[in-house]
């Protein structure tokens, strides 16, 4: 999806979803697709009633590239930063 500085132009970005999403209506799809926020998200996929796994492992150290590895920062472990 992007980097940390992926999002910087919001405008330009909504610019470019409203396109994307009006396509998409275009096609007459069995589902509907619009901006939404994190609450309306999970709000709806509680109505579905479905159960996801839960990952309970570490997920650092994280490597995008061989010459690139994040290490600390958004650690599963936040008790370590202490």
């Amino acid at each position: 999806m992007g980097c940390d500085f992926a999002f910087e132009n919001a405008g330009q970005n909504f610019k470019r979803m409203e396109g994307l999403i009006t396509e998409i209506k275009k096609l007459k799809l069995p589902f509907e697709i619009k901006f939404s926020t994190p609450i309306e998200y999970v709000r709806e996929l509680k109505k579905e009633s479905i159960k996801y796994p839960v990952f309970t492992g570490d997920l650092e150290p994280f490597s995008e590239s061989n010459n690139e590895v994040y290490s600390g920062f958004f650690s599963s472990k936040p008790s370590l930063k202490k």
